[in-house]
This record gives C-alpha cells, sequence and structure tokens, in this order.
C-alpha cells in the first residue's frame, strides 16, 4: 500500500469513527426523551461510555491522519485543543431539535475533519453516499404511504423524511448554515458527510406546481455552491400535477447547474379536517 492510499484510509478511518460518534450522541438524545424513569440514568451511563469510546477513538484517527499528512502545526494546535475538552468528551449539550445533541469533543473533531475533507471529495464513501439519497428521495412517496404519515404541509413533509434520512445520514441537520448561500436560499436539510443540501416542495394543487418550479429556479441562482457541491430537490404532489419529464426539460431551458437534481413523486396527503 502506497502512501496515499495510507492517507486516503486514514480520512476514511476517522469519518466513519465520527459517524459512530454520532450516532452514539443521537441515541443519548433519544434515551434522555423516551426511556422509562426507572432505568434511564443507567441507560444514559452506558451511552455516555459509549460516546467516550467513540470520540477517544475518533481523535487517535484524526491524530494519525494529520501526523501522515505532514500537517506539524495543525497537529499541534488539535493536540492542544483536545486536551482542553479531553475532560469533557461524554458531556452532552443541545443546541436545539434539529441539530440535535453534540459534545465539544465531537465539535472539535467535525471542524477538523471538514477542514480536511476537500482533499478526498471525489471517494467512492461520498458518492455511494449520494446514491443512497437519491434512493430515498425516489422513494418519498413509498415510505410515507408505508408509515402513514401524511402531510398536509410542507413542514410535515420535512418532519416525515427527517426519519429516513437520520437513519440512513446520523450527520443530517435541519436548516443548515450555507457559507455562501444568499439571504434569498436556505435548504431545509444538509448532509455534511456527502457534501449535499436538500429542498422540499409540497404541492397540493395544480396553481402551486409552476409555484414550486419557479421558487426552485430561484432557489438555484440564489445558491451558488461549489462544484463538488451537490443540491437537491424533492417536489412531493398530491396529484400528478407535474412529470419527471416535465421538469427535466424545464431545468435544462432554464441551463440549470450540473449540481443540482430535482425529483417529482406522487403521494397521499392527510386531509384538512
Amino acid at each position: 500500500m502506497d502512501n496515499e492510499q495510507r492517507i486516503e484510509g486514514a480520512f476514511v478511518a476517522a469519518r466513519q469513527r465520527l459517524d459512530r460518534c454520532r450516532v452514539a450522541l443521537n441515541r443519548y438524545a433519544e434515551a434522555d426523551e423516551f426511556s422509562p424513569a426507572e432505568i434511564r440514568d443507567e441507560e444514559l451511563g452506558d451511552i455516555a461510555e459509549s460516546i467516550e469510546y467513540e470520540t477517544n477513538h475518533c481523535k487517535l484517527s484524526v491524530s494519525f491522519l494529520l501526523e501522515l499528512l505532514g500537517l506539524k502545526r495543525q497537529s499541534k494546535s488539535f493536540e492542544l485543543k483536545f486536551k482542553a475538552v479531553a475532560n469533557s468528551v461524554s458531556n452532552v449539550k443541545y443546541f436545539d431539535e434539529y441539530v440535535g445533541p453534540s459534545t465539544d469533543a465531537y465539535d472539535l473533531l467535525y471542524q477538523y475533519i471538514s477542514s480536511l475533507k476537500p482533499m478526498f471529495a471525489s471517494n467512492s464513501k461520498m458518492d455511494g453516499g449520494r446514491s443512497v439519497l437519491t434512493n430515498i428521495l425516489q422513494q418519498a412517496s413509498y415510505y410515507i404511504r408505508e408509515t402513514n404519515q401524511l402531510p398536509k404541509t410542507e413542514p410535515q413533509l420535512q418532519k416525515a423524511m427527517l426519519v429516513p434520512l437520520k437513519m440512513a445520514f446520523p450527520d443530517v441537520i435541519r436548516d443548515p448554515h450555507q457559507p455562501k448561500q444568499t439571504k434569498n436560499y436556505k435548504p431545509d436539510f444538509g448532509i455534511e458527510s456527502i457534501d449535499a443540501s436538500i429542498e422540499f416542495k409540497f404541492i397540493s394543487d395544480s396553481n402551486k406546481a409552476s409555484s414550486a418550479l419557479g421558487e426552485l429556479y430561484e432557489d438555484m441562482k440564489g445558491y451558488k455552491c461549489h462544484s463538488r457541491h451537490m443540491c437537491y430537490g424533492l417536489i412531493y404532489m398530491t396529484e400528478p400535477f407535474l412529470s419527471q419529464a416535465t421538469v427535466d426539460a424545464e431545468l435544462k431551458t432554464v441551463d440549470a447547474a450540473a449540481n443540482w437534481k430535482v425529483f417529482v413523486v406522487t403521494g397521499s396527503a392527510m386531509q384538512a379536517a
């Protein structure tokens, strides 16, 4: 194995460890909210140990990666910063219901791994992750129907889709900050591990169909993301007001950016009371 392969392998290992940290943090939040009172403390303690274990192994992965890359100054800075939070790696904090739980150590690891990610943007894991995301979006109507989470508004659609997205991508966040966004565009979801953002549109009548397309066009103009970032749009309709072929043709007409993909699905909606 040559040095380039070792470096890429080290990055993948660090990324996987970070994903395991996120899974453990999500488990902690779920146990904190839903576990019965008589077993909550014990369960939280067990999960906290898992958070500490995964965090410390992720730290070792990042240290090794920085060493392989020969980034001595960054490595020294990382070691000092981690030392400052080493005694609180399992102290979980909450921002809000969309960003979810975190720790100071996780935030630090996330920062360093994210800063190195552009060096490995073409790795196969990212391509595979984007294929999984495409499948989730294209099967959205099936998932919603089978789970009986029929939406009647766009926020309800977003809430329903957060579940399969979080199962596949533990690092998904809602209303993510995008450093290159304009004030007119803010995606509904962001997935840092595959460098992607998602915008949902809910259409319940034919008049909304054309306006939803117009809004997506404005989003495309308003958010000039870098060429490696992928932006996904999902148009969820209660009736077949639009076809995928129609949307694809219109995207060509407006010369949509190559890193935008828009999917059209037809599903059911909850009837208004």
